[in-house]
């Protein structure tokens, strides 16, 4: 388990690129926190990593559900899903793979669905900053 307390938008990068030098394909990252804890922030950290896709064209899927930003790194957000059922309709279960990495917010609408060896992520605000957990499977 890996633990991080940030107070500023460069820490919270600085863990953003420290999570994205250990993630291989066929890693999923669930991110857990409230509304505004800073789920989409370390995001956009973790796939300008991967990708060097500049940060101000990564956004948050919330009304498309998924962003592909390469060939196989693919960013959900699943706050507005209703059920496993619509997870499975719109074949997003066929995201996860070996060669893919997925990068998922809001994965609580629908945990059964993810494979056991995901990682969890835990973000929370506090008064002077964040805290990160990673809880590798």
């Amino acid at each position: 388990m890996n633990f991080w307390e940030t107070t500023s938008p460069d820490e919270m990068d600085a863990v953003g690129q420290t999570i994205a030098s250990q993630i291989r394909p066929g890693d999923v990252l669930l991110l857990h926190g409230d509304l505004g804890a800073g789920k989409t922030t370390l995001s956009k950290s973790i796939i300008h990593s991967l990708t060097g896709v500049d940060p101000m064209l990564i956004d948050s899927p919330t009304f498309t559900y998924v962003n592909e930003y390469s060939p196989n790194i693919f960013h959900f957000d699943l706050y507005r899903l209703t059920s496993e059922e619509t997870f499975y309709e719109k074949g997003f279960d066929e995201y996860f793979s070996e060669n893919t990495i997925c990068i998922v917010e809001w994965p609580e609408r629908c945990m059964r669905v993810f494979p056991p060896r995901s990682t969890h992520i835990y973000i929370e605000y506090k008064n002077t900053g964040r805290t990160i957990r990673v809880e590798a499977a």
